[in-house]
């Protein structure tokens, strides 16, 4: 089988991978750091305060 890739597809491949590795860890962060502000926004706009 000849299904191997070649020196430069693989060094493209480990920098998508690594690529994607540190973006989903760094969404992963913000995701679960900014979960109490979310929940004082939902608060305040379940308020709808008086436009006034």
């Amino acid at each position: 089988m000849d299904w191997w890739l070649t020196d430069s597809e693989g060094i493209v491949a480990s920098w998508l991978l690594i690529f994607a590795l540190c973006n989903g860890l760094r969404g992963m962060y913000c995701w679960f750091r900014d979960q109490d502000e979310r929940r004082v926004v939902e608060r305040l706009l379940a308020f709808k305060p008086h436009p006034v």
